[in-house]
């Protein structure tokens, strides 16, 4: 196993343990995933940007930790726009990306006015009696039923998630969170816009439920060509590689001559088998592709309700579970149940918020209507690479918040013991890594070997990051153990010279008492001169000893010459003076 030894500590060990038992062993590698549009989407804890309008998807779904609980509540899911266009919803998104991993989508399809949301509502109530949910309420609002004869139906797609409480998986399954998706009804000429919108449900769902009335014949092939032939023109060849939906049929209100064949009853599956045999005509397109797009596939039966049955639901939403139409349906949720699987692409079992930053990316796909296949695989590899990489960055980010700070010359700005230095990068370390794993996607253990490289690669920064300290906190400790010796050096030398000075004081002491004693004696002859000058008389001057008529200018001017070399020396003096005390403190602190 990939081992973290970046620092010895106890502590950073058990950490980088951790973190390893997180990024197992076995990653196959993953080609880098061309650009996607839509892709650049993150979340964490929430999704943090979506597209286009990535800055307000972000703001939305990041307030979904503050906003009113609406587990189990009906959400609008995404619309059809007035431009055909598909319109994401963000307070469902919102209860989708809180949802646990794993998460099993049941998505309903078929024809309008056929109790798609109806079916749905009993299978939520039912749930919630099988299962402990973080439903606040026990009878939230469902899905809006029309029991008009010419009512509007479902309008575009709605979504009820549930999840079980402290993680606990619906019973019989593996489902830690269930999300229900109702569509809209598929009739007569199906525009662009709900095309779209019935493939984004296939596409997100781990369980298709396909509600048929009375017989699974050519019309209600018929129905279904449109949206799977579209559904079939916008994924790749291997459109679930593996991990496709399952497929399950509900085939409601059937005749008894349907359900039998020559006289014997047919199993249901029987009658799947016989409805997708190829039959030459038109609709062979339509089978061949339910065969392809849903190798698992099943199909289960449900009763005519009587006319007490469709008053009491209408009533009250409810059915009498001693009835025999109660006992149909439980039988049907049971079947349905079974067939709940986690939603799983390239081997994740998706979690709420990657589900849901998902469908934000096929969305937005979808919309771009370039003509570009959809990859499923591609969409949530590009998600989880950039979630990854965000989540590198963000732990770089912790760690430079935390360790001593360097300047732009690689030089600590703070001067630390070794030991504060390590206990520092120990404490930005454990924290670097703490939001590594807390900004990961939230995946079943099965499908974390994919994070290694980067894990990896976040060992690899953080370990140049603190050596980077290290050699820092090296270089100002080197460079302190000069600036130490070269004072040291400055102060014995500077004792050398005291100790050379007060040797050489008595000499110099002596020199000067001469110099003293020279002074005085020549000032004495210059007076005699100056007075003997003075006090002879002008004719004896003239006639002894002319010369002595200049002795008061020589005087003078010997005088001053003798009063500047004074002043010369004094200044000499106060100049060393001030040397010795202002050069060793430059030399300390130089400029």
């Amino acid at each position: 196993k990939m081992m973290f030894m970046l620092l010895a500590s106890p502590l950073e060990a058990a950490l980088q343990s951790a973190l390893v038992a997180r990024l197992k062993d076995g990653y196959a590698g993953h080609a880098a995933a061309a650009p996607v549009p839509g892709s650049h989407a993150l979340w964490h804890p929430s999704l943090r940007g979506l597209g286009k309008n990535g800055r307000h998807r972000q703001s939305s779904l990041q307030e979904a930790a503050s906003t009113p609980h609406a587990e189990g509540i009906a959400l609008p899911f995404f619309r059809v726009a007035a431009n055909q266009s598909l319109a994401l919803q963000s307070a469902a998104l919102q209860a989708l990306a809180r949802l646990p991993a794993p998460v099993c989508t049941l998505g309903v399809v078929g024809t309008a006015r056929d109790g798609k949301s109806s079916w749905l509502n009993l299978y939520a109530e039912w749930l919630q009696k099988a299962w402990a949910t973080n439903t606040p309420h026990a009878h939230t609002p469902g899905f809006a039923v029309d029991h008009k004869v010419f009512g509007a139906g479902t309008t575009g797609a709605w979504l009820r998630a549930f999840s079980g409480v402290d993680g606990l998986p619906l019973p019989g399954t593996q489902c830690s969170s269930v999300a229900l998706i109702d569509t809209q009804g598929l009739k007569g000429k199906q525009a662009r816009g709900l095309l779209n919108l019935v493939s984004l449900a296939l596409f997100t769902s781990s369980t298709v439920s396909l509600n048929v009335m009375y017989q699974l014949n050519e019309d209600a092939l018929e129905r279904l060509r449109a949206v799977i032939l579209h559904a079939r023109t916008m994924l790749p060849a291997e459109a679930f590689s593996g991990e496709s939906p399952n497929l399950l049929v509900l085939l409601r209100d059937a005749r008894r001559a349907v359900l039998q064949h020559e006289g014997r009853s047919l199993h249901p599956n029987s009658m799947l088998h016989r409805a997708l045999q190829p039959m030459g005509d038109r609709l062979d397109v339509v089978r061949e592709s339910l065969c392809t797009l849903f190798p698992n596939r099943s199909m289960m039966l449900m009763k005519q309700p009587e006319r007490e049955d469709l008053q009491q639901m209408e009533d009250t939403r409810m059915l009498d579970e001693a009835g025999p139409f109660y006992a149909s349906f439980a039988e049907t949720a049971k079947r349905a149940t079974e067939t709940l699987q986690p939603k799983v692409v390239g081997g994740v079992p998706l979690s709420g918020e990657l589900l849901a930053a998902t469908v934000s990316s096929l969305t937005e796909q979808i919309n771009a209507d370039d003509g570009s296949t959809i990859s499923l695989q591609r969409t949530v590899l590009a998600l989880m690479q950039q979630q990854a990489r965000s989540a590198v960055a963000a732990a770089r980010r912790v760690f430079r918040q935390l360790a001593p700070r360097v300047d732009a010359s690689a030089s600590l700005l703070v001067a630390l013991p070794m030991a504060s230095l390590e206990l520092s990068l120990r404490n930005a370390t454990q924290a670097a890594y703490s939001e590594f794993m807390s900004r990961l996607p939230q995946l079943d253990h099965r499908a974390s070997t994919w994070l290694q490289p980067y894990g990896e690669q976040l060992q690899l920064v953080i370990e140049a990051e603190v050596n980077q300290r290290r050699q820092a906190h090296a270089h100002a400790a080197r460079l302190a153990a000069v600036s130490a010796a070269e004072r040291r050096l400055r102060l014995e030398r500077e004792e050398q010279h005291d100790g050379f000075r007060r040797m050489q004081q008595p000499a110099q002491q002596d020199q000067q008492e001469r110099m003293n004693i020279g002074e005085v004696m020549s000032n004495i002859a210059l007076l005699a001169v100056a007075a003997s000058s003075v006090l002879a008389s002008g004719g004896f001057v003239e006639t002894v000893c002319p010369a002595l008529k200049a002795v008061p200018t020589f005087v003078a001017g010997f005088g001053v010459w003798r009063a500047r070399q004074k002043v010369k020396r004094w200044a000499r003096d106060v100049v060393s003076s001030m040397r010795e005390v202002i050069w060793p403190t430059l030399r300390e602190h130089p400029a």
